[in-house]
């Protein structure tokens, strides 16, 4: 062997169709030789083929410092270092799919321009021999979440090393899917030891967060990390917008929680439109309007029958102004007279004297326990129709 040109060295090793029966081994044999590791990875950082020559360093140390460097959009092979470990990452394309393609550098004996090589080497004999990868029954799994199939679910746990899991969180966000935000994720699970489900999808990232059944977790801990994580992720970040489904335990639940979301993320946003995280409270909310608007026309004309008083208002553009305060109020600022104020530009004083007003038209005091539940439905319906 040739030590002075490990790459041409690899090549024929991958290219000995005499002396090997598969693409698998003939890339060990050249990975022995030539001194490298080589990792394939779907997008979505799940691993689908592994030719490990030596274990310096876990796999999943090297994708957490892969993730910082956003190596999925660089258009060329990246050094990462991970402690005192050298490897590059790239992408390459296996019929048609972008794969992620980790190499391992044992010796500090390749440059970038070398792994950038022998991942062509690499992609160039996975065409020759056929090789397709194994299925990647992780993102199998949450895609049959996502689509309602929670008895496929059940099928892939096992092949999936989800088998005893409990599904504490699922989510939908947009806007999050970046270096820094995946720095957050990162230190949550760090702090909870909780396991990471994501599919990518452009710039759309979907999520299951869950722990093993087998261990003695502080669940309510662990809960009010996830809960802060999501807070965390919006924080600064106008763009955000997260949807989640958090405290459940098994994949029936973690599927209904991806139902409620696929159901509701568009109206959700119409009737809170300055929140920018959406729980199961608001989103089983909108749910149920949405269910009054579509099969239960005499249980929309109640709800909406609850805001009459305002057309009998002595003008109707002060009728207007009074039930967008009342709704603005209720939805937006928390039954908060002050952010009322912010959201409206208009002086706390003049909301106070709209709110007692709204009170005399209700002929109810309108933050009373018995009254808020019925004026939120209302108001909801009357935001999802003014949006038609």
């Amino acid at each position: 062997m040739d030590r002075k040109n490990p790459i041409a060295d690899t090549v024929c090793h991958l290219l000995d169709f005499d002396k090997y029966t598969s693409f698998e081994s003939a890339l060990k044999e050249a990975a022995i030789r030539n001194d490298f590791q080589v990792i394939l990875l779907t997008t979505e950082f799940n691993p689908i083929l592994t030719v490990e020559t030596r274990h310096i360093e876990t796999i999943d140390g090297a994708i957490t410092n892969a993730k910082r460097y956003d190596v999925t959009h660089s258009a060329t092979f990246t050094k990462v270092m991970v402690n005192s470990v050298i490897t590059y990452w790239g992408t390459i394309d296996i019929a048609g799919v972008k794969h992620l393609l980790f190499i391992v550098d044992n010796e500090d004996k390749y440059t970038a321009d070398d792994a950038q090589k022998l991942a062509n080497a690499i992609s160039l004999a996975m065409g020759l021999w056929k090789y397709t990868p194994e299925r990647d029954s992780r993102a199998e799994f949450i895609k049959a979440a996502i689509r309602g199939d929670a008895a496929f679910c059940r099928n892939l746990m096992e092949e999936a090393g989800l088998r005893n899991k409990m599904f504490i969180s699922v989510f939908y966000a947009n806007g999050i899917n970046n270096q820094e935000c995946q720095e957050i994720i990162d230190r949550a699970k760090d702090r909870a030891g909780f396991g990471y489900l994501p599919l990518i999808e452009k710039d759309e990232l979907y999520g299951m967060i869950y722990i093993d059944k087998s261990e003695d977790v502080p669940l309510e801990e662990i809960k009010g990390i996830v809960l802060g994580m999501y807070d965390e992720l919006k924080e600064g970040r106008k763009e955000v917008r997260i949807f989640h489904s958090t405290g459940m335990e098994d994949i029936n639940t973690a599927v209904d929680g991806f139902k409620m979301i696929n159901d509701t993320w568009n109206s959700v946003e119409t009737v809170f439109p300055y929140k920018r995280v959406f729980t199961k409270y608001e989103m089983s909310m909108v749910y149920n309007c949405i269910s009054i608007r579509l099969q239960n026309p005499g249980i929309r004309k109640m709800y909406l029958d609850l805001l009459e008083p305002f057309s009998r208002e002595v003008s109707a553009n002060k009728g207007k102004m009074l039930l967008d305060t009342l709704e603005t109020f209720v939805l937006d600022a928390g039954m908060n007279s002050i952010k009322t104020s912010e959201f409206m530009n208009v002086h706390n004083n003049t909301v106070q004297y709209r709110l007692k007003r709204i009170n005399e038209l209700l002929g109810a005091e309108m933050t009373g326990n018995r009254i808020i539940p019925g004026l939120t439905m209302a108001l909801a319906l009357r935001r999802l129709e003014d949006k038609e």
